[in-house]
């Protein structure tokens, strides 16, 4: 996960919005690292499905999720 994927992200995120599509963000990783958690957070606003594992999940909304890894 770098700036240029957050930025071609960004980038989908808007032609999806231009063209009407459904937007599902997995936070793979998400409570792993903090970059992976913030920017799934900042996605959040965005998408309209959010798909992951219990952990994951949990680490974006309620901050207190902990996860090792992908699981």
């Amino acid at each position: 996960l770098d700036q240029s994927f957050i930025e071609r992200c960004q980038a989908s995120i808007q032609y999806a919005k231009k063209y009407q599509k459904p937007i599902v963000l997995d936070p793979v990783g998400a409570g792993a690292s903090h970059i992976r958690t913030r920017t799934a957070q900042n996605f959040l606003k965005s998408i309209d499905i959010v798909r992951g594992n219990a952990s994951e999940i949990l680490s974006l909304y309620e901050h207190s999720g902990q996860t090792l890894g992908v699981e």
